[in-house]
C-alpha cells in the first residue's frame, strides 16, 4: 500500500527513470558502437582499394551491418566520407595538442605541430595510408565548404593557440595569431599535400628548413615588413 506522504510513488516513478535511461544508454552504445564500424569499414575500403570514391556496398558489407543501419546514421556515402576525414582529424589534433602541452616555449610547440603534421608523409606507409584521404579531401571541400572550414579551423586551433602564447610572452612580439597560424598552416599542408600525392618522402632537411621559415617568420617577418614599408614612403 502506498504511503500517504507520496514517498512510495516517488520510488517508483524513480526506478522507472532509472529503467528508460539504462535503456537509453544502451541504444546509445549500440548506435555509436555501428558508427565506429561504418567508420572503421570505410577507413579499410579506402585503403584496400587506395579510392577515393569507396563503393558504399563494399563499405556496408565490410561493416558486416546492414543499409537500414547505414542510412540511419548517414545520409550519404560522402556524409560518412566526411565523418571519416573529421574523426581522422580530430585524432592528430588532440596527439598534437598533447604533444605541444608538454613542451615549455612557444616555438618548441610550433615545432611540433609542423613536425607532427608532417610526420605523415615521412614514410612511405604513412604516404599510401594518407594518400587518398588527402586526394578525397578536394573533392569534398567543394562539396562541404562549411564543414570543410570547421575542418581547417579546428586543424589550425593548437598552431593558433601556440603563436598567441609566443605574442604574450615576447617570443614572437609582432606575430599576429589567426593570420600568421593560417600562413605556416597552408605552407605545411603544402608540403604535406605534395609530398603525399607524388609519394615522395620529405627528408628531415627539408622538414627542417620548413620550421627555420615558420619560426624566422614569426620572430622577425612582420617587423621587417614594417621596415621595408617605412623606407619606401
Amino acid at each position: 500500500m502506498a504511503r500517504g506522504d507520496g514517498s512510495a510513488g516517488d520510488g517508483s516513478r524513480g526506478e522507472v527513470h532509472r529503467r528508460v535511461q539504462r535503456s537509453l544508454d544502451a541504444q546509445y552504445r549500440a548506435r555509436a558502437e555501428e558508427v565506429e564500424r561504418f567508420l572503421r569499414a570505410g577507413i579499410d575500403v579506402i585503403r584496400r582499394t587506395d579510392s577515393i570514391d569507396p563503393r558504399i556496398t563494399d563499405i556496408i558489407e565490410r561493416s558486416g551491418l546492414s543499409n537500414k543501419a547505414f542510412y540511419r546514421h548517414f545520409s550519404s556515402k560522402d556524409d560518412l566520407l566526411v565523418a571519416i576525414l573529421r574523426d581522422g582529424l580530430q585524432h592528430t589534433v588532440d596527439e598534437l595538442t598533447a604533444r605541444m602541452a608538454a613542451l615549455p616555449t612557444p616555438d618548441e610547440k610550433v615545432r611540433a605541430w609542423i613536425e607532427g603534421t608532417l610526420s605523415r608523409s615521412q614514410w612511405p606507409h604513412g604516404i599510401a595510408n594518407t594518400r587518398p584521404f588527402i586526394l578525397m579531401g578536394y573533392r569534398l571541400a567543394h562539396d562541404f565548404p562549411d564543414e570543410w572550414r570547421e575542418t581547417d579551423r579546428r586543424a589550425r586551433a593548437p598552431l593558433v593557440d601556440a603563436v598567441a602564447e609566443g605574442r604574450r610572452d615576447g617570443t614572437f612580439p609582432d606575430a599576429d595569431p589567426e593570420r600568421d597560424a593560417e600562413a605556416i598552416y597552408h605552407l605545411t599542408m603544402g608540403k604535406l599535400h605534395a609530398s603525399t600525392i607524388w609519394c615522395v618522402v620529405p627528408s628531415d632537411d627539408e622538414v627542417d628548413a620548413l620550421v627555420t621559415f615558420a619560426l624566422a617568420g614569426l620572430r622577425h617577418g612582420r617587423r621587417r615588413r614594417r621596415r621595408a614599408a617605412r623606407r619606401t614612403r
